[in-house]
C-alpha cells in the first residue's frame, strides 16, 4: 500500500508542478494522508478528498484568488 500511495503522491505532484503549481503542495499532500487513513473506506476517502478541496478553494476566494 505504501508504494501505491508514494506512486499517488509523486503523479499528483507531477501534475501539480507542470499543470497547476499555483496549488500548494500541502494541499497535494493533504489529499495522500486522506487516501492513506480511509483506504477501507472509499465514500469516506472521497467525501474527505472533496472536503480538502473545497477547504482550499474557499481560501483562495476569501484571499480574492478566484473570482
Amino acid at each position: 500500500m505504501r508504494n501505491s500511495l508514494d506512486d499517488l503522491k509523486r503523479t499528483l505532484e507531477k501534475i501539480r508542478m507542470e499543470k497547476h503549481p499555483e496549488i500548494p503542495a500541502a494541499v497535494i499532500e493533504k489529499i495522500v494522508e486522506a487516501q492513506a487513513e480511509n483506504q477501507d473506506n472509499a465514500s469516506k476517502r472521497q467525501a474527505e478528498t472533496e472536503r480538502i478541496i473545497d477547504e482550499y478553494v474557499r481560501t483562495l476566494n476569501r484571499e480574492g484568488g478566484i473570482s
